[in-house]
């Protein structure tokens, strides 16, 4: 209850900013109760929750089975160890939500430009970005298959394994295969050669999204693809076939299938995605999140900034024995051209080894986030972050971008 106690205030915020924008999406009084109970639900009854709302919601059919598939993931990786994700897509969605919703509110416009394209539609935003957000992490579970695949032989040593095991383990470990050789040739001809086509795609939206040539967002994808971390990448690729083709879909209200349009809005989308993981370790990689502009590719910028933002309630695999979360998002607000998230941390509750590793993650995303290039309409975003600490060892971090 602590968790829930902590976070209602700021979560009440956030919903609260969603329901104010009347649009076609959010018109459906089923979802809007599922909305305003969120902050009032227990972690175990969020992820029932979540599936309502977005099955209400409907944004595009095939991409609710990938997230329903991914819901029944959540506890079999956090008993693992690993980071919950489910939950943490969604409020990534809310938060990013929220940031967009002040924008809106402080332009002259409900609409966004994007350099080389038509404006996109407030609709258009919420639709995309709910996938955006939903969907980021759909690879992770493929990302770990290997080692999880690996663990359950090891604890079974079961000659009977079901074919569906050694092929989600054959299809993991093939995914995260450092070897360009076979690596990129193998995904090309997944669905029946469908993997080279949204690899097509998702290069194109690198190159606007980044504003580079098709060459070298070619190349950039063959380098995410075999990065160590690439679950960014994976997901992108699941996304793409789950929305394909692109030219099929429509907005209700905004417009009529419009081929260039949604395929547009699609690259956009599996660009962000596959860019959200990119640490800034190595001047190569600070130089490809420098390059991600709200302007641009609207979805890769909230994303990147939400998705290293949103830790509050996230459950993690390193508090197995004690699930309550690290990180409280307890207040978010907007004064004149501001916006103001503030997080505590549970400091006083750390190990050393604990503190240490998460000291270290926070200035680490504090680093990242100075990196990329915002709206520039003159809204600021100002994140604080104090430690539940009483001796005041670790002073408040501040960062605004």
């Amino acid at each position: 209850m602590e968790s829930i106690a902590f976070t209602q205030v700021a979560e009440e915020q956030l919903i609260e900013g969603l329901l104010k924008f009347s649009m076609p999406s959010l018109m459906d009084e089923q979802a809007r109760r599922y909305l305003a109970a969120y902050p009032y639900k227990l972690e175990s009854e969020r992820i029932k929750v979540i599936r309502e709302i977005i099955n209400t919601l409907k944004p595009f059919n095939r991409s609710n089975i990938l997230i329903d598939s991914f819901a029944a993931f959540e506890g079999f990786m956090l008993s693992i160890g690993k980071r919950d994700h489910f939950i943490h897509q969604f409020e990534v969605f809310l938060l990013g939500w929220y940031v967009f919703c002040t924008l809106s509110e402080k332009s002259t416009c409900q609409t966004v430009p994007i350099e080389g394209f038509v404006p996109l539609e407030a609709e258009e935003i919420f639709l995309f970005w709910l996938i955006t957000a939903m969907t980021h992490d759909l690879g992770f579970p493929f990302q770990e298959s290997p080692k999880i695949i690996e663990q359950l032989w090891r604890l079974h040593k079961d000659v009977k394994l079901t074919d569906i095991a050694n092929l989600y383990y054959a299809f993991g470990k093939m995914l995260t295969s450092r070897d360009k050789n076979n690596h990129l040739p193998w995904i090309e001809n997944l669905w029946k050669g469908r993997g080279k086509l949204i690899n097509q795609h998702l290069a194109i939206g690198l190159q606007h999204s980044l504003t580079i040539d098709y060459n070298g967002a070619m190349g950039l994808v063959q380098t995410i693809a075999a990065e160590r971390d690439n679950h960014g990448y994976i997901s992108s690729l699941l996304v793409g076939h789950a929305l394909y083709p692109p030219e099929n879909y429509e907005v209700p209200g905004i417009f009529t299938p419009d081929k260039l349009r949604s395929i547009h809005l699609y690259r956009l989308v599996l660009a962000a995605i596959a860019l959200h993981h990119i640490k800034a370790d190595t001047p190569e990689h600070k130089n490809i999140i420098k390059k991600i502009k709200y302007t641009t590719n609207p979805f890769a910028y909230l994303l990147f900034i939400m998705d290293n933002v949103q830790e509050w309630g996230r459950l993690s695999g390193i508090h197995v024995n004690d699930p309550t979360p690290m990180t409280f998002l307890t207040n978010c607000e907007t004064k004149g051209m501001q916006i103001t998230l503030t997080f505590v941390t549970r400091h006083d509750l750390w190990e050393t080894k604990i503190r240490q590793k998460i000291l270290k993650g926070i200035k680490a995303a504090k680093q990242r986030l100075k990196i990329p290039i915002g709206p520039g309409s003159g809204m600021k975003l100002k994140i604080l972050y104090y430690f539940n600490d009483i001796k005041m060892k670790c002073p408040p971090l501040y960062l605004t971008i």
